[in-house]
């Protein structure tokens, strides 16, 4: 999905923004550490970033003279903070990072939150689809997109949690199963996802995806056990959707 536009903000842009639409204090899901240690400090931080926002065309002056956002951004932003539906995928390989993807109306946008708070905020259109199993799968490929892709391999399988998370005995389990289990202990995962989304403020998930030796995989735990699935970017998508 191709980005129509595609906007870059920093830390102190993106809060005072967000407050000057009246949007809360600080955005949900998305961590952006507040500014200003009084409330002066706050609202000069908040003049300042929204000045420079006006000299990027991102924000007009206001009745008052002071700089309003407009445009792109207080569109973004306003899907962010209601959307129809949000998908939010946090990976580690292993750094943190994560990106959120949200739809309403005939906007879609994806937000990648920068090591110093800063945010890459993608604009594009509306994905196909009018159901919200249909706008999951699309924002939840968006996001799948953005992290490094794996293969997957091999079977699915249910074991023990205790065979494969604490080092249980497993000559009881067919030996096939347990040679797999032995390579999976060996190798951690390379790396770790969580994929949630959010649908009319319902909670969806989230999913737990690891990349390890055997590819891409879906795990998931059922009271004393696990399952164990190869999954590929769309089936990961279509799993979540499925939960809706």
């Amino acid at each position: 999905m191709i980005p129509a536009r595609r906007l870059h903000l920093e830390r102190d842009a993106v809060v005072a923004t967000w407050r000057h639409l009246r949007l809360g204090d600080r955005p949900p899901l998305l961590d952006v550490p507040d500014h200003g240690a009084t409330l002066s400090a706050r609202d000069a931080a908040d003049h300042a970033a929204l000045c420079g926002l006006r000299g990027r065309g991102l924000a007009v002056t206001g009745p008052a003279g002071a700089p309003v956002p407009t445009g792109d951004l207080a569109d973004a932003l306003r899907v962010v903070d209601r959307p129809e539906v949000d998908v939010d995928l946090r990976c580690w390989d292993p750094d943190a990072r994560g990106w959120f993807a949200a739809v309403s109306g005939e906007l879609t946008v994806v937000v990648e939150p920068q090591p110093d708070h800063a945010w890459t905020v993608d604009l594009v259109s509306r994905p196909p689809g009018t159901d919200a199993a249909d706008l999951v799968v699309a924002l939840a490929r968006v996001v799948l997109a953005r992290a490094p892709e794996e293969r997957p391999s091999g079977t699915a399988m249910t074991v023990p949690a205790d065979a494969l998370f604490a080092g249980a005995p497993t000559h009881r389990l067919p030996p096939a199963v347990g040679t797999r289990i032995a390579a999976l202990r060996a190798e951690p995962p390379r790396r770790r996802m969580q994929l949630g989304a959010r649908v009319a403020r319902r909670r969806i998930g989230p999913l737990t995806v690891v990349d390890g030796v055997e590819g891409r995989a879906l795990v998931e735990l059922d009271g004393d056990a696990v399952r164990v699935r190869p999954a590929d970017r769309l089936a990961v998508a279509r799993e979540l959707a499925r939960r809706v």
